[in-house]
């Protein structure tokens, strides 16, 4: 049997990761130097690489390719799940991907906890341009980052193994409460 190993590689700027699959010396000796990796920013050059799909590879299929295809499988059912289990995952054992159902009341929901903010349209992250402004973001460079509004909401979820402290951000929240951004600023601004 061949040795591969996957190495995952993700970072902000893409919305899939990268995977890179070494095979024979490549998986058993030279992958041990990744173990550290997110200890400290690195630099990495792969001098040969072959692009291809686990299709072209051959028979390689184990419990994590399979894990990694029902993730990617947005047919799969939403079966509900436990806040244990999910704190229970590991990078070793999950999937960027993978989407878990929970049911949760949230305890003590509060209008007071949403924060409301001015921020980029790109990152999301804060301003200190006013609204509708087109301005370079210092945080992801682009030159033509616009100034909206932007919320975040935290909240403890519970169910019946324990309660987390959740952060969510704009669309999430909008999906939640069902109000856009904009209109939840324009309903809390004319209140105070």
């Amino acid at each position: 049997m061949v040795p591969v190993r996957d190495v995952i590689i993700t970072d902000e700027s893409t919305q899939h990761p990268l995977i890179l699959s070494p095979w024979n010396d490549l998986a058993e000796n030279d992958c041990e130097l990744f173990n550290n990796w997110s200890a400290a920013f690195q630099v990495v050059a792969v001098p040969a690489m072959r692009i291809g799909t686990y299709k072209e590879a051959g028979n390689y299929t184990n419990d994590r390719q399979d894990m990694i295809n029902l993730a990617r499988d947005s047919a799969q059912s939403r079966t509900i799940t436990t806040k244990e289990k999910v704190n229970a995952k590991k990078a070793a054992n999950t999937w960027q991907e993978q989407k878990y159902w929970i049911k949760v009341t949230l305890p003590e929901a509060d209008i007071q906890d949403l924060y409301l903010y001015i921020g980029c349209n790109k990152c999301g992250r804060k301003s200190q341009s006013n609204k509708e402004v087109t301005y370079t973001c210092t945080h992801c460079n682009h030159t033509t980052a616009v100034s909206v509004p932007r919320v975040s909401f935290t909240f403890k979820a519970a169910d019946h193994t324990g309660t987390k402290k959740n952060t969510i951000f704009t669309q999430d929240v909008e999906t939640l409460i069902g109000i856009p951004s904009d209109q939840l600023h324009n309903q809390i601004n004319s209140v105070s």
